[in-house]
């Protein structure tokens, strides 16, 4: 026989006592106190397992939410930073017309005047080591008007064409990939870190809910136990009512019938008030309605029997490797070490070798410019240096030091946080078993209690006993029901905390 069938029997057994006793019981006079009424009527309740509420819960959890638009967000900001050194095209116009004065003997004023109208186009880069590169096509139609009195040389006019490659390389500040590729490498350790923090957020989610569902079970089991202890309660005081009727029994032995009967009242009414709290705190955790109207609420399972604790090793592994609760600070260590890697360098002395290569044509139309440019037989170049240094290194110090100490405050934080779950894992576990070993001592405490209890009510229809010795018996089998309902939540509770420790809870419920 399971123990909810032995529940079932010993309810049955219960009321059908206290119905025969009533049966059998005359009506009391009419000034005499009556029997106390049960409290009121629990509200409708439907029943809903432990995975569907965590489903709810993972579908409607506005924490859980947040912490995916940041994930959602970091790749982003991955995909941002990969495009970085993207190639820019430019292209530009522009009209200009300028009249210069100038002065000749005897004070006579002669003017230059010039008219170009520009159209150009660029390509430019920057690659990851630091070089900036830009290839520049310039051409250009231009008047120019000299106030000369000789016609073959008072004015020119035609079409031009440029072409200039430009290429600057820093040597010192700025040079190398790991400086150009830090905003990538923080970019990919905050993504990791908002992936980490959303499964920590889902793990933790699934166990408050877990959690709360196994308290609203033990509280609906409370209510169940505390009201079948007021029934038998309530069936003892009719019949104690009823040989004070025939002058079987004294009026003061009733008394504590009575009494009995207004203590477990008590009890029912703060175990309602509690199974209530706990209904709402689940709805709450899962988003499923309204905690202030109270309109409905849950009626939870027992919690299965198969719960697996897992061992000691597996819990060490876990937070040696890739704990989720650890993951989010060691994401934490890394970008600090990406920072510090390039940590003052914007203040660092500068060095930039620059250079140009330029073609130039001319010519009375388009055409015989361009094929005059790329001829080569007009060329530019340029070659460059370009040195800046600080005069004072202190605040590429500070940075420096500054990025070292973050480095150093990350790495005391994981091993501070390491340490406490290891601590966390190993108290988690030696509950976890003593919870086992009270589920089994409360389990054999509630079958001899239940003896005791069947022998004291003989002995007491035999007239062998007085009424406190049934009621000590009835309360010992209370207790001993009320904390095997407990140990078994608490094992629930920690086999819960240390899966999801392990990392095991999220893939058992979360997928």
């Amino acid at each position: 026989m399971n123990e909810l069938q032995e529940k079932s029997l010993v309810a049955v057994i219960l009321l059908a006592h206290g119905s025969a006793a009533a049966q059998s019981a005359a009506a009391p006079p009419t000034d005499a106190p009556m029997p106390s009424e049960a409290v009121a009527t629990e509200n409708p309740r439907r029943a809903i397992d432990a995975r569907a509420a965590v489903r709810l819960a993972l579908r409607n959890s506005p924490t859980l939410s947040a912490a995916t638009s940041q994930y959602q967000s970091a790749k982003y900001d991955v995909l941002g930073e990969q495009g970085r050194y993207q190639f820019v095209f430019q292209a530009d116009a522009s009209y200009t017309q300028a009249a210069s004065p100038r002065l000749q003997p005897e004070d006579v004023v002669m003017a230059n005047t010039s008219r170009s109208a520009l159209v150009g186009a660029q390509l430019s880069r920057t690659f990851a080591f630091g070089m900036t590169s830009s290839l520049r096509v310039q051409g250009e139609r231009f008047e120019n008007s000299f106030g000369f009195n000789n016609p073959l040389l008072s004015q020119a006019s035609g079409f031009g064409l440029t072409s200039r490659l430009t290429l600057t390389q820093p040597l010192l500040r700025g040079a190398g990939t790991t400086v150009g590729r830090v905003e990538l490498h923080a970019a990919e350790s905050n993504l990791t870190f908002k992936e980490k923090s959303e499964r920590r957020v889902a793990s933790q989610l699934v166990r408050d809910v877990l959690t709360a569902y196994w308290e609203l079970w033990y509280a609906s089991e409370a209510v169940a136990i505390e009201r079948q202890s007021l029934d038998l309660a309530l069936g003892q005081e009719r019949d104690a009512n009823a040989r004070v009727a025939r002058g079987a029994l004294a009026p003061a032995d009733a008394l504590t019938f009575a009494t009995r009967v207004a203590e477990l009242q008590e009890s029912l009414v703060m175990a309602e008030s509690t199974e209530k709290a706990k209904a709402l705190e689940l709805l709450r955790l899962t988003g499923a309605g309204d905690s202030s109207s109270g309109s409905e609420s849950w009626a939870a399972l027992a919690p299965p029997e198969g719960l697996v604790t897992p061992s000691r090793d597996a819990l060490q592994r876990a937070l040696q490797n890739d704990s989720i609760e650890l993951a989010e600070l060691e994401a934490q260590v890394e970008t600090a070490r990406v920072r510090a890697e390039v940590a003052g360098d914007a203040l660092r002395p500068r060095l930039d070798v620059d250079g140009y290569l330029e073609t130039k044509g001319l010519g009375i139309d388009p055409d015989s410019a361009t094929g005059r440019a790329a001829q080569f037989g007009w060329v530019a170049g340029h070659v460059g240096l370009t040195f800046e240094l600080p005069t004072d290194d202190t605040r590429k110090d500070a940075q420096r030091q500054s990025a070292l100490w973050a480095v150093s405050t990350a790495q005391a934080n994981l091993k501070t946080t390491r340490d406490k779950l290891a601590t966390d894992a190993a108290l988690g576990a030696a509950n976890a078993a003593a919870a086992e070993l009270r589920l089994v001592l409360a389990q054999r405490t509630l079958d001899l209690a239940q003896k005791t209890f069947e022998a004291a009510r003989g002995r007491y229809e035999l007239g062998l006993s007085i009424p406190m010795q049934v009621q000590e018996a009835d309360d010992d089998v209370r207790r001993a029901k009320l904390r095997q309902a407990r140990a078994r939540v608490d094992l629930a509770n920690q086999q819960t905390a240390l899966q999801h420790l392990s990392g095991d809870l999220l893939r058992q419920y979360g997928g």
